[in-house]
C-alpha cells in the first residue's frame, strides 16, 4: 500500500510540527492510528461515529468489541491494520 504522506503533529503537544520555521511533513500513519485511539465518537464533526475513545475503556472490563471496531475506524482513515490485539495486561498491539 502507498505510505500516507501529511502535516506531522508534536506527540507531546499536538501543535503543528515546525522545523526551521516550516511545517514537518512525513509518514501519517502512527499519528492517524494515535488520533483514533485517543478521541471519542463526535469529536470529528465530520465523522461524528469516528473515535474508539482508548481513554473510556481505563480502569474497567475492556469491550470485547472494542479491537474489531477500532480496526475498522483505523481503517477507515486510510491505514492498514490487520490485527489488535489487547494483552492480559491491558497493552494494545496493533500491527
Amino acid at each position: 500500500s502507498k505510505a500516507m504522506r501529511g502535516i506531522l503533529l508534536d506527540e507531546g503537544t499536538g501543535d503543528l510540527m515546525i522545523q526551521s520555521g516550516s511545517v514537518v511533513i512525513g509518514g501519517t500513519e502512527q499519528q492517524t492510528i494515535g488520533l483514533v485511539l485517543q478521541t471519542a465518537p463526535g469529536e470529528w464533526k465530520e465523522s461524528p461515529l469516528l473515535g474508539a475513545d482508548i481513554y473510556g475503556q481505563l480502569g474497567g472490563n475492556m469491550d470485547r468489541m472494542w479491537p474489531q471496531q477500532t480496526k475498522k475506524m483505523i481503517r477507515a482513515c486510510g491505514v492498514d491494520v490487520k490485527n489488535i490485539e489487547i494483552d492480559d495486561d491491558g497493552t494494545i498491539n496493533i500491527s
